[in-house]
């Protein structure tokens, strides 16, 4: 930042120079060539052209069709070539020698610049009175600043974008043009629109080279102090250091004065604007970022802002890098037109519908996330594209939170990767919220099966059915006389077997059989049974009882285990316990045999236990108990 003594300086000088200045805002500033590119024996040595009006010499003049303040352009034709040829002349009232010097300059370094965007120079010479003329291409066409501005207002958006890309071509050519000549070391320092020809078919034309200088000269040559220092060029288009005394010309004066160009085409103003002189001098030395708001898109914008940076450090270093931008940005056109597109079906979706049911909001996000994924692959740094998709990722991961589908969130997290913080909130509460969830549908599942009667069936069936079978042949050889005639001895002896076989199969199937908290209930059922039997039938060994009174008290110990199954399992066992509750009654009553009761009371409630329990055993082997899992779905899977 300057001193204030700097700034006071700097005012003053910008204030002479607007003083002295008496071109219009958009004419271009010619000083007079101290020290030129071509010296003035040149001049003098130039070739006599026989150029007429009256058609006998060999270039004869046809019209005017081009002045300015100190020269004229005409259209001849050449009769030795049978071509028409455009000659550039200083007007015949101009007597200054130094406006001679520059119009030689400008032909030779116009002919040094072999390029297809530069017109030709045939040749240079003098017209017979000893002012130079430059002979050159007859170029048709009109001015770039005629070609027809970028429709607004009233032009549909699509006849903007075309108008937009045909002049961004054309601008590319322009600086294809001023890139050549600053490989041949000339600085042009007056690119504008009106120095730019179109021709009917497409050609490009970079004109007027009439004031190019040697890249790295200074902006002043030759400054003293007590002049008052003239900048060259057009007011409206100069670079900061085009109008600083200590200013440097070099590749980077032309970047700004593109720059300039570009924003005369894109937007229709001045890149420099003011009520006077003094103010667009001001503006010129400042070079403040101009604010294009939506006007054009924010990558061109940016180009346009880089190109005319006030510091030449922090434009583009070279007129290829300036290319190179537009091009890119060409190229991405396409992608930023799929952006703008997407972006109205974001808007679309973003917009509240209370009415629409998560299918609709997943399909409407479908097609903006499609939209912007096409286009970066058309452009993968589009940074409009990427902030799109990732808002479209924000919104949808919202509508799944709302609709409780934290997984399909999740899914869809990956993707985006850094959410929002006020997102990320909302994903912890879910995640907590759904880790609460599956602690309770997993508390459930546990009880669910801790309780579920039918784990461990088919093994308690071959238990029941091995009772059931020990017990029918412990009953027949009593019957057979196999065992002591003792009766309370035969009875404490029918059960060693008993405990024996129950005792293994429960060990040989521990791990179904004890697996959930219903199975070990009626294993204990079923010990604790066998154990009040055993104890009772040990008691009935001690005390001799009556043996009608023995067997009563057994089959009220069975018909008890029986009930509290009944209870706790299957409800068919209650039949066994009624069976066995009838044969204690019976007993009680019947004055005969009291085997005659107990033998088929106690085995037909034994073959009713085994045949529930074998009939659940054929059920389970078709479908197998399994233990709770953790694998707890909460939605249907996404598409």
């Amino acid at each position: 930042m300057p001193v204030d003594g700097e700034t006071r300086q700097l005012d003053t000088e910008l204030m002479a120079m607007a003083k002295t200045i008496v071109t219009g805002l958009d004419a271009t500033i010619r000083r007079p060539p101290k020290g030129a590119l071509c010296c003035g024996s040149l001049r003098n040595a130039l070739p006599r052209l026989d150029v007429t009006n009256d058609g006998t010499g060999d270039f004869h003049v046809v019209k005017t069709i081009g002045s300015g303040g100190m020269g004229y352009v005409s259209l001849a034709r050449q009769h030795a070539l049978e071509r028409d040829v455009a000659l550039k002349m200083v007007n015949p009232d101009e007597t200054d020698p130094a406006l001679d010097e520059r119009l030689v300059s400008e032909g030779v370094v116009t002919g040094q610049l072999e390029h297809p965007n530069i017109v030709p120079v045939h040749m240079l010479g003098n017209n017979g009175a000893g002012r130079p003329v430059i002979v050159m291409k007859h170029v048709e066409g009109v001015p770039w600043s005629r070609l027809g501005e970028l429709e607004r207002g009233d032009a549909d958006g699509d006849t903007v974008a075309d108008e937009q890309r045909r002049h961004l071509e054309i601008f590319v050519q322009v600086c294809n043009a001023v890139s050549y000549s600053h490989a041949q070391g000339y600085v042009h320092r007056d690119i504008k629109p009106d120095n730019v020809m179109i021709g009917p078919f497409g050609e490009v034309y970079l004109l007027d080279w009439g004031i190019a200088t040697r890249v790295g000269s200074p902006a002043f040559p030759e400054h003293a102090e007590d002049v008052v220092p003239m900048p060259m060029g057009t007011p409206t288009y100069l670079a900061p250091e085009m109008v600083q005394t200590d200013g440097i010309i070099d590749e980077r004066t032309d970047v700004y004065l593109l720059g300039a160009t570009l924003h005369r085409i894109l937007t229709g103003r001045r890149r420099h604007e003011g009520s006077n002189l003094y103010e667009i001098l001001a503006s010129a030395l400042a070079s403040d970022p101009h604010d294009y708001g939506g006007e054009i898109p924010e990558e061109l914008a940016a180009i346009c802002n880089r190109a005319t940076a006030r510091s030449p450090e922090h434009r583009f270093q070279s007129v290829v890098e300036l290319r190179d931008a537009i091009t890119g940005y060409l190229r991405h056109k396409a992608s930023l037109d799929l952006t703008a597109a997407a972006e109205e079906l974001l808007a679309a979706f973003e917009a509240p519908r209370d009415s629409m049911d998560a299918a609709e909001h997943r399909a409407q996000f479908a097609e903006c996330r499609f939209a912007f994924r096409h286009a970066l692959r058309e452009w993968p740094g589009n940074p409009r594209a990427r902030e799109g998709l990732r808002r479209s990722l924000e919104r949808m991961i919202a509508i799944d939170l709302d609709h409780g589908h934290l997984d399909a969130a999740e899914s869809l997290l990956v993707e985006l990767g850094s959410p929002s913080s006020e997102l990320e909130g909302r994903l912890a509460l879910a995640r907590e919220a759904r880790a609460a969830e599956e602690a309770r549908i997993h508390a459930l599942h546990e009880l669910a099966f801790q309780e579920d009667p039918e784990v461990a069936g088919a093994d308690r069936g071959m238990l029941a059915l091995a009772l059931a079978l020990v017990a029918v042949g412990a009953l027949v050889s009593w019957l057979m006389g196999w065992s002591p005639r003792d009766v309370h001895t035969r009875a404490l002896l029918m059960m060693p077997p008993i405990i024996l076989v129950l005792a293994g199969i429960v060990y040989r199937w521990r791990a179904t059989m004890l697996s959930n908290q219903a199975s070990r209930r009626l294993v204990a059922i079923v010990a604790i049974t066998t154990l009040a039997l055993t104890i009772h039938r040990g008691i009935g060994f001690f005390a001799r009882p009556d043996f009608r009174f023995q067997l009563i008290g057994d089959l009220l110990v069975l018909a008890t285990g029986g009930a509290c199954l009944a209870v706790f399992a299957y409800r068919r066992v209650l039949l066994s316990s009624a069976v066995w509750t009838t044969g204690a009654i019976a007993l009680a009553i019947y004055p005969g045999e009291p085997l005659h009761v107990f033998g088929p009371c106690s085995v037909l409630g034994i073959a009713i236990l085994a045949h529930a329990w074998w009939r659940r055993r054929q059920a389970s082997s078709s479908s197998a108990p399994r233990a709770p899992s953790d694998d707890i779905s909460h939605e249907p899977p996404r598409q």
